[in-house]
């Protein structure tokens, strides 16, 4: 066996198990701003086992709740993960913890041979899909179990009078216009594509930066605070590596913005409402969000809270009494360093 992977998001310990050194080594890498040498303790322990399978749906010992879902007294498992064929999971509760049994192996050689066929970034796609079921998403439950913190897909940067939430649509440049903040050097990163938040306040969600050319040659200026870390990604996107000075934990959000695309750049106000109602749709509508709601539904089922939805939105009507609704439209195309300064104007960093 090899060496575990040790990992931490805000002080909540992950240690990844893997008889495949392959897996480990791109997640070391991939994981590199969770990474730490020690931890004090596992709140996750997940181990996955390569090449097998780690339970027969027809065992007699299993409660079936579903056509791929099973359960005894102390696990529930899916013998099939429908976004990733191949993929089973057994999680059980520890206390205040997870353990996680997971088992991969290909379902037909068609698959193993597209895989193969694929190359790098096959195995690049598949380990990052795996890295999402094995350490992100028991990572968020547990946050949200433990903490009542809950998931936003959403961008976020904090600065000395108050930070900004920017939320949209995959592809409206969500990640591009969070990035062009850091233009101000009062502003730093929480993250680009998920936050958390507990209804008070907003906190990081550190993983890789991607971006393409284009995306690139839209934002300002941003010196040394933000540099290629060396590794193409898929689509003609690449890593980028933030430096840490520009990184915040957690902010109070003043401002919170839609962003859509549209011919010409503007702002306008949108009422709590309104923004809630667009906010909700846009987590419904992000791959990762809807991915991990589908997750957390399955771990929930060990130990199911009476309340869990009206907790969660309570709590996200709660952050929107603290900030300032706008939907702000972007003109494609545009270098986003004069909006993104418009945006701080808004959000009063530049009078406050």
């Amino acid at each position: 066996m090899n060496e575990p992977l040790t990992l931490s998001l805000h002080e909540v310990g992950l240690e990844l198990r893997s008889d495949n050194p392959r897996f480990l080594d791109y997640a070391g890498h991939y994981l590199r701003d969770l990474v730490v040498p020690t931890m004090d303790r596992a709140h996750v322990i997940v181990h996955l086992a390569w090449g097998q399978s780690i339970v027969s749906a027809t065992d007699g010992q299993w409660e079936r709740l579903g056509r791929r879902l099973l359960r005894d007294e102390k696990r529930i498992v899916q013998t099939e993960v429908l976004t990733l064929p191949g993929l089973q999971l057994s999680v059980a509760t520890t206390g205040d913890g997870l353990e996680i049994e997971a088992g991969f192996r290909f379902p037909s050689r068609r698959s193993r041979l597209i895989y193969v066929l694929q190359g790098r970034a096959g195995e690049a796609r598949l380990f990052i899909t795996l890295i999402y079921f094995l350490v992100y998403f028991p990572l968020f439950w547990y946050l949200e179990r433990e903490r009542g913190w809950y998931l936003l897909h959403a961008g976020a940067v904090a600065h000395p009078h108050g930070g900004i939430v920017l939320a949209g649509l995959p592809g409206v440049g969500k990640s591009t216009f969070t990035l062009a903040l850091l233009a101000d050097p009062a502003v730093r990163l929480l993250s680009d594509n998920l936050v958390f938040h507990d209804g008070e306040q907003v906190y990081a969600f550190p993983e890789p930066i991607h971006l393409d050319q284009r995306s690139r040659t839209l934002l300002p200026d941003l010196g040394e605070r933000l540099g290629p870390a060396g590794q193409a990604f898929s689509h003609g996107r690449y890593d980028y590596q933030l430096a840490p000075a520009a990184r915040a934990d957690a902010t109070h959000p003043r401002l919170v913005g839609i962003l859509r695309l549209a011919p010409q750049t503007e702002a306008r106000p949108l009422s709590q409402e309104v923004c809630l109602e667009r906010l909700l749709a846009y987590d419904r509508l992000a791959k990762e969000v809807d991915e991990y709601s589908k997750q957390a539904a399955i771990f929930g089922l060990l130990s199911p809270r009476a309340g869990e939805s009206g907790r969660r939105l309570e709590a996200l009507e709660r952050l929107l009494t603290k900030a300032n609704c706008y939907e702000i439209a972007v003109q494609p195309g545009v270098s986003l360093g004069p909006v993104a300064a418009q945006v701080g104007h808004l959000a009063g960093w530049s009078n406050g």
